[in-house]
């Protein structure tokens, strides 16, 4: 638990302060942390059973080879860390949520550097941060789901990255 306390007061400082590459190698660190913590989970839940019951009926099924259920769980583990991984960057990573919070920040919805009121192009990165409205036709803004001025929906493939 200290570990993964760490991480993830060191991932929280690193997305405050716009350190990307810190916020990311804490973000990961954070994932493998929590591993045991979630195999403890697991066990508490019997999901063990399920792995013996697996184990057995590999054991049964290629007579007797153990080394093929060592392979199995070299094979799962990674795959299961790696789905961890992808799921979490989803949900925490999304570009709508972190466009929304830039925007109130009045920050780049690209690389998240200050910008000055109405900045139309990022002056550190040069990305474009309006778009019009296929609605309305007026200026809103990139990566929303809804126009700032007419309110409508605005679909995903509309607003290029």
């Amino acid at each position: 638990m200290p570990l993964i306390s760490i991480a993830l007061w060191v991932y929280r400082f690193g997305d405050r302060h716009h350190y990307g590459l810190l916020a990311l190698m804490s973000w990961h660190l954070l994932v493998i942390f929590s591993i045991p913590l979630v195999l403890k989970i697991f066990e508490l839940l019997q999901v063990g059973a399920l792995f013996e019951w697996l184990s057995s009926w590999i054991l049964a099924l290629f007579g007797g080879l153990l080394f093929l259920v060592s392979y199995l769980y070299i094979l799962l583990i990674p795959a299961v860390g790696f789905g961890v991984i992808k799921v979490a960057q989803a949900v925490f990573l999304n570009p709508q949520r972190q466009a929304a919070g830039r925007i109130q920040k009045q920050r780049c919805v690209r690389c998240g550097k200050r910008l000055r009121d109405l900045d139309q192009h990022c002056p550190h990165c040069g990305y474009l941060q309006w778009m019009p409205c296929p609605s309305c036709g007026r200026p809103t803004y990139r990566h929303l789901p809804y126009c700032r001025h007419c309110g409508a929906l605005i679909p995903p493939t509309v607003s290029p990255s």
